[in-house]
């Protein structure tokens, strides 16, 4: 049974990151700043290292350094 769910795990997996790829957009960084500015519930997570984020990044932009 445990492994029928593994298998049934990443099908819907990999379901979601097919159908959630359709809807990705590559933006330029200034393109990308203009519309988190003009979104007002936007939230930018930015997952780079504390010494990558200190060396710039977007306003309102929140650091999770994720290892």
């Amino acid at each position: 049974m445990k492994t029928y769910s593994l298998y049934k795990l990443v099908f819907v997996g990999t379901f979601l990151a097919l159908m959630f790829s359709v809807f990705a957009q590559n933006l330029p960084v200034e393109s990308f700043e203009k519309k988190l500015l003009i979104t007002s519930n936007a939230f930018l997570l930015d997952v780079r290292t504390a010494v990558e984020f200190g060396g710039g990044h977007l306003p309102k932009a929140t650091n999770i350094d994720f290892k």
